[in-house]
C-alpha cells in the first residue's frame, strides 16, 4: 500500500511537471504570437503612413490643380465651364490619404465629376465619369513624378468628354 502511494505521488508528481512544462510552452509560444502580431501591425502602420514629401507634393500640386481649372474655366468660357476643385484630407486608415473631386458647373452630384486621390503608396488616381455609365475613365500615376503637363492632360481629357456630352444633351 506504501508503494502504491509513492508511485501514485510520483505520477502525481510526473503529472504537475508535465503540465507546467506545457503550460510555460503555451506562455512562450502565446507570447511570441502576441511579438508577431504586434511588429507586422507596426509594419502595417508604416505601411500606411505616408512620406512627408507625398503630402508636401500634394499640397504644391494642389495649387496646380486650382491654377489649370481656372485657365480652362476661362478659355472655354464659352461652354459655361465652371470647375470647382474640392481638397479632402483623408481619415487615417482609410485606402486614400486625400482627395480633389471636381465637379463642373458646382454640383458634385451631377452627371459630370473628376476625382484625384492619393494612394499612401504615392499614386494618384485620376477618375472621372460623365453622365453615369456612359464614359469612365482611369489613369495612374506617381505623385513624385506628377507635373503640370500630368494634370492638365487629365484636365482636358475630362473636359472634352464632358463638353461634348453636354453639346450632345443640350438640343
Amino acid at each position: 500500500m506504501a508503494q502504491t502511494q509513492v508511485r501514485d505521488m510520483e505520477s502525481t508528481e510526473d503529472g504537475i511537471k508535465r503540465i507546467k512544462k506545457y503550460l510555460t510552452s503555451e506562455q512562450v509560444r502565446m507570447k511570441a504570437q502576441r511579438q508577431a502580431a504586434e511588429q507586422k501591425r507596426k509594419e502595417l502602420e508604416e505601411l500606411m503612413r505616408p512620406a512627408p514629401e507625398t503630402l508636401t507634393k500634394w499640397d504644391a500640386d494642389a495649387r496646380l490643380i486650382e491654377d489649370i481649372a481656372r485657365e480652362l474655366e476661362q478659355s472655354f468660357s464659352e461652354y459655361r465651364l465652371k470647375l470647382r476643385p474640392e481638397f479632402t484630407r483623408v481619415r487615417e486608415g482609410a485606402s486614400t490619404i486625400a482627395e480633389c473631386v471636381i465637379s463642373q458647373n458646382g454640383r458634385k452630384d451631377g452627371p459630370h465629376h473628376m476625382a484625384f486621390t492619393l494612394s499612401h503608396n504615392g499614386d494618384v488616381r485620376m477618375e472621372y465619369d460623365i453622365q453615369s455609365g456612359f464614359r469612365d475613365s482611369t489613369t495612374l500615376f506617381p505623385i513624385s513624378t506628377a507635373t503640370r503637363k500630368t494634370y492638365e492632360d487629365a484636365f482636358l481629357k475630362y473636359v472634352l468628354e464632358a463638353l461634348s456630352y453636354q453639346i450632345r444633351t443640350d438640343t
